[in-house]
């Protein structure tokens, strides 16, 4: 995720839609700039369980539910400034235990390793 906001600086619009898709959305800024936003939403996961009465109806029946894989939902959004990238920022329910802006990583992923390419930086580079 912090790869994105530096490896991505500089590329141009039509950077941006080969490597993330086209913008659900898109602004126009005070200044004259464009801010492209990325929506990505991750249901919320989880499990019930069940567990059947005993013979003779001796045990009671227990039932209950865990939260496996919580969900939530990522905005990534792309700034650009004379048609290049400038900043990226990232807003939404999109923590995951063990990382912070879990859910914007499929959105920005592709393009950190397009833009690595690009400058020959990429795995593989130079083979």
């Amino acid at each position: 995720m912090r790869a994105a906001r530096t490896e991505m600086l500089g590329l141009n619009g039509d950077d941006v839609r080969m490597c993330a898709g086209f913008p659900t959305r898109t602004a126009t800024t005070s200044d004259g700039g464009q801010i492209w936003s990325y929506e990505r939403a991750k249901p919320r996961g989880n499990i019930n369980l069940v567990m059947p009465t005993g013979a003779a109806g001796l045990f009671p029946s227990v039932g209950g539910s865990a939260n496996l894989a919580p969900g939530g939902y990522c905005n990534a959004q792309i700034r650009f400034e004379d048609g290049k990238v400038v900043k990226i920022a990232y807003a939404g329910d999109n923590n995951q235990p063990s990382s912070v802006n879990a859910l914007c990583s499929s959105i920005v992923d592709g393009c950190v390793v397009y833009a690595r390419d690009s400058r020959g930086q990429g795995v593989g580079a130079g083979q």
